[in-house]
C-alpha cells in the first residue's frame, strides 16, 4: 500500500507469488517515481546463480510460459476516526 495524505488517495499493489521482488525508482529531481514488480532480483541474471530460489529467476525452455497478475487500485483514504480498530498493512507515505 502506497498513501499520499496530501492527495486523500492511495494505491494498493497486489501481486501473484511470482513477483517476489519489486523495483522502487525515484529520481529527487521529479514528480513521480516507478514501481516494477519483477519475478527476479535486481541483477539476478548478472550474477549466474540461476537455480538460486532466492534470485527468481524463471529459466524457460522452447515452448514453455511464464504468467503472473499484478494489480494496481486506486482507493480514497479514510480519516484517522474512519480507519478500522487494528493494524494496518505497512505502507509507503507520499507527499
Amino acid at each position: 500500500i502506497i498513501r499520499f495524505p496530501s492527495r486523500g488517495v492511495g494505491l494498493r499493489i497486489t501481486a501473484d507469488p511470482v513477483f517476489r521482488h519489486l523495483m522502487l525508482y525515484a529520481d529527487p529531481t521529479k514528480p513521480f517515481f516507478c514501481i516494477e514488480p519483477q519475478t527476479n532480483a535486481s541483477g539476478a541474471f548478472n550474477r549466474g546463480r540461476w537455480d538460486d530460489s532466492e534470485e527468481g529467476v524463471i529459466v524457460l525452455g522452447q515452448g514453455q510460459s511464464a504468467a503472473g497478475t499484478v494489480s494496481f487500485m486506486p482507493f480514497a483514504l479514510q480519516s484517522k476516526a474512519a480507519e478500522p480498530a487494528g493494524r494496518r498493512p505497512p505502507a509507503w507515505h507520499c507527499r
